[in-house]
């Protein structure tokens, strides 16, 4: 079973605890493993555990970040480290409108030589939306960090990319009460 692994490691300095806000009647947290867990194996990569309540709720592994306020280049280099299967998915766990039926999509445009597939729009790639090879993000990855560089985008830069359009409504991140809003109203439209 392929594996995805939600990066929640983030400190939420605009919307503290928002891993834990409700959304539709479960944490945002929960409600990304749930969304994730039927189709994939999952994997939460943290800065620090979660509480325990919080924990005991998710049907998932976890792993705690290696690189201590590295951003998600660290979490993913961590996960990636940890993990032993050939391809991971990533995505960043507070982006509720990021389901599983997007990343089987994106999963099926891997061809032979990719070393990344990933979402983009007209605004851009999302690096924290898509499939890696894992032996390279871990060696690229790995060798950014070193030299002290965090941005997952000059990571990307050197693989072998596809990017595939979606929806940039899609994308919605939840760094606001304003946000949360807005993705409780979509979600309820669905």
């Amino acid at each position: 079973m392929d594996t995805v692994v939600l990066l929640a490691g983030g400190e939420a300095r605009r919307l503290p605890q928002k891993l834990e806000r409700d959304l539709n009647g479960e944490p945002l947290i929960v409600r990304a493993v749930r969304s994730f867990e039927p189709h994939f194996s999952v994997v939460v990569s943290l800065a620090k555990p979660l509480p325990s309540e919080l924990a005991h709720r998710l049907n998932c592994s976890f792993v705690i970040d290696d690189y201590a306020r590295r951003g998600p280049l660290g979490g993913m280099v961590t996960a990636c480290n940890a993990l032993s299967c050939e391809k991971l998915a990533f995505v960043a766990a507070d982006v509720p409108l990021v389901d599983a039926a997007l990343l089987k999509m994106l999963r099926r445009h891997w061809q032979e030589g990719d070393e990344a597939v990933i979402a983009c729009h007209d605004g851009g790639i999302e690096p924290l939306v898509g499939w890696y090879d894992r032996s390279v993000l871990l060696r690229e990855g790995r060798a950014a960090l070193e030299r002290g560089e965090g941005a997952v985008h000059s990571v990307v830069e050197r693989l072998r990319l596809r990017s595939v359009p979606v929806n940039r409504e899609r994308f919605l991140n939840v760094n606001t009460m304003e946000e949360l809003r807005l993705a409780v109203e979509v979600l309820e439209s669905r």
